[in-house]
């Protein structure tokens, strides 16, 4: 499960099938009718990651592209792992989208290893505060986010001193 799977997904009859090599054998390892009208209610990819998962889909599917994106999916052991999807387009000779192909790829180790490597680079090793640089990126995300949506808001700060000895 946790190895390279095949995703195919047929725009006119809305099904998707995801295959699998096992033995040496491309096999199919099961088959969703209504696939866009379902992805709501599809568990096997996180409940964050849906929307993001099908959004990429469907511009696939409207526009001939490739396009890759990082969701978490369910495996047979029930937990969720992370996968690098590529969606790749299939058009007829007017440009209309016939199918999208996905390759998917785990990449679970990968990602967890950046996330800790950012973790450890965003981090004082003594106190697990936020270094200097991981606060201003912080501290513009919230400006950021708080102009786009209007609202107001205020920053508080303290300064220790000698916080060392």
């Amino acid at each position: 499960d946790r190895k390279e799977q095949l995703l195919k997904y047929d725009v006119e009859n809305d099904t998707a099938s995801v295959n699998a090599v096992i033995n040496g054998i491309l096999t199919e390892i099961y088959m969703v009718p209504n696939y866009m009208s379902s992805w709501k209610n599809n568990a096997r990819i996180h409940k964050d990651d849906r929307q993001l998962y099908f959004e990429t889909l469907e511009s696939a599917v409207k526009t001939a592209r490739r396009v890759e994106i990082d969701v978490r999916m369910r495996v047979f052991t029930g937990e969720y792992i992370w996968h690098r999807i590529y969606f790749a387009s299939v058009v007829d000779n007017t440009g209309k989208v016939l199918k999208v192909y996905g390759r998917v790829r785990d990449v679970h180790d990968k990602i967890i290893r950046q996330e800790e490597l950012k973790n450890l680079a965003q981090k004082d090793s003594l106190t697990g505060l936020y270094n200097h640089n991981a606060y201003i990126e912080c501290v513009e995300k919230l400006i950021e986010a708080g102009r786009d949506s209007g609202k107001k808001c205020a920053l508080i700060m303290l300064d220790l001193d000698e916080f060392q000895s």
